[in-house]
């Protein structure tokens, strides 16, 4: 018994041993620059509140991918410092190099075809592209809602089509809205537009009540998570580029 305890306590021992052994995860140092245009160039008020902004969506993103944010610098001229760990840089561009501004607005069905291949929208609405190439759509400029009343978003699997969609929660005001938005509007149109682009462009069958929602448009499941990570964290306030990236051992 007393050389069965002891191989276990060895046994123990090395296992210990390997996990203190095992490669710690690899830091990255990204210096990342604000569109100085859309962050309030020459105000330097403006400039750190954008700053701000910015460092608590990106963080969000990168938090709720997984990864961890070790130090964020603020610099001069819009520039910000990050030490991130737990997502490889290539995740970290795609999650922070898109805006993900989302709106659920109104489709005008008044457009003509022909002025809408025009770029010419009825007064009132503007023409987007639709994400899968199908062709222009006009959208209105007002009615409709924006992404801040999102609370929750996941990818998902449409029980139906076994498609990747996108399952969204919205706030009690945003619930609200919608619920009106879509009771107001019972056989007609209403587009989901992420950054300028209309992803789908469902016709409203019953009022939408609750708050929940989905969105479907013919993205691959890994694109519907990214998605999700980036709604269910919020836009960035303003564009960002990457100047520089490296590796801390």
């Amino acid at each position: 018994m007393q050389k069965m305890a002891l191989a276990l306590a060895a046994l123990v021992g090395l296992g210990a041993c390997d996990a203190l052994m095992q490669p710690s995860e690899p830091t990255h140092r990204y210096v990342i620059e604000l569109d100085a245009m859309g962050a309030g160039a020459g105000d330097a008020a403006v400039m750190q509140e954008q700053l701000a902004a910015t460092e608590a969506v990106i963080s969000r993103r990168i938090e709720i991918a997984g990864g961890r944010v070790h130090a964020y610098t603020r610099q001069t001229g819009g520039r910000m410092v990050l030490e991130t760990s737990g997502i490889e840089s290539a995740a970290f561009a795609e999650l922070v190099g898109v805006a993900a501004q989302l709106a659920i607005r109104p489709v005008d069905e008044s457009a003509d075809f022909l002025d809408l291949e025009s770029g010419i929208a009825p007064p009132g609405s503007e023409v987007l592209q639709s994400r899968d190439g199908s062709g222009p759509v006009a959208v209105k400029r007002i009615g409709g809602i924006n992404g801040r009343h999102i609370i929750f978003a996941a990818a998902g699997l449409d029980p139906m089509t076994n498609d990747p969609v996108i399952n969204i929660s919205l706030d009690e005001e945003g619930g609200r809205r919608f619920a009106q938005l879509s009771s107001q509007n019972i056989g007609k149109r209403f587009a989901i537009v992420i950054d300028d682009e209309v992803v789908s462009a469902p016709i409203i069958r019953e009022p939408i009540l609750g708050g929940a929602l989905q969105i479907s448009g013919g993205f691959p499941y890994e694109e519907a998570e990214q998605l999700a990570i980036m709604l269910q964290a919020g836009a960035l306030p303003v564009p960002v580029k990457f100047l520089e990236v490296e590796v801390i051992e």
